[in-house]
């Protein structure tokens, strides 16, 4: 392809990225690489389950064959590039998850990497915009992922609110209900009136949800923002209170001249790119 052709696409696959509309243009130029969504529920707030599943996706992504025959571990380690001593570490969770299987014995032993997909495609998440280069990068793609995830969640949830604040929109009201009572009954609403109110997504919560420091945490949302996968956006309240002179008010972040601040965890918006991940989230309203 010539050098000219190449910027074009370039550009074009730039303005796809920009618009919410182009979703499915997009993806064409992306590799679908589907994954069951319990996977990312499954591993999360666990290290090991993490670099687990990760694992078994590198494995999926590099062997251009699920079946590598003649199996050994030190056959795997060279054909894929990965460490022995990391292989022989994690191959029990491999097999005991049912990421992978062994067939045959001896030398004849074939090592099988499972299908990661559901067949029912809602039940999927795609990550064909994970960096499977290495096994460190599919790591951190996986870790940036399950944050997005979240996000995803709650936006998932924003949806089916509006949707049940203006039926008259809705092309499936009853499914939307039925949503709504689903969330009340998971403890997620209190109330099947309950509205939606943005509380922003805590470095604490992700910490907690990856299972690491929130040093961490914030290194990896670093990470997700770098590859376009979000946008942040600071998220407080401002409150106007004349003469208030930055004096310290009980409740209040700061205060200036004028005015009390709440200053709340970030919000996140998802990229296009990212939002096509996750099917279950285009709710129609």
């Amino acid at each position: 392809m010539s050098v000219i052709w190449e910027e074009i696409l370039a550009d074009i696959l730039d303005f796809y990225k920009t618009q919410v509309f182009s979703i499915n243009i997009y993806l064409i130029f992306n590799k679908v690489m589907l994954i069951k969504k319990t996977f990312i529920s499954m591993v999360v707030g666990d290290l090991i389950e993490q670099k687990t599943l990760a694992l078994a996706i590198y494995l999926k992504y590099k062997l251009t064959d699920s079946r590598f025959k003649h199996y050994t571990l030190n056959k795997l380690a060279n054909a894929t590039g990965l460490d022995y001593k990391t292989l022989r570490k994690y191959m029990a969770l491999l097999i005991s998850h049912e990421y992978a299987h062994i067939e045959g014995m001896d030398k004849k032993q074939i090592f099988v990497v499972n299908s990661l997909a559901a067949k029912k495609q809602n039940c999927n998440v795609d990550i064909g915009i994970f960096d499977c280069t290495s096994l460190k990068t599919t790591i951190k793609s996986l870790r940036a992922f399950i944050v997005m995830h979240l996000q995803a969640k709650k936006d998932e949830i924003k949806q089916i609110l509006q949707a049940r604040n203006d039926p008259k929109r809705s092309d499936d009201y009853r499914e939307v209900r039925k949503k709504v009572r689903k969330l009340v009954r998971e403890g997620v609403l209190q109330s099947p009136i309950q509205e939606y109110k943005e509380y922003g997504l805590s470095y604490k919560r992700i910490a907690k949800e990856l299972g690491c420091s929130i040093v961490t945490a914030v290194k990896i949302v670093k990470c997700a923002l770098e590859k376009g996968w979000a946008t942040k956006q600071r998220n407080f309240e401002q409150i106007y209170d004349k003469g208030v002179n930055g004096v310290p008010v009980e409740g209040y972040t700061f205060t200036t001249k004028d005015y009390l601040y709440i200053i709340h965890p970030n919000t996140y918006t998802l990229s296009p790119s990212v939002s096509a991940s996750f099917p279950s989230n285009h709710i129609k309203v």
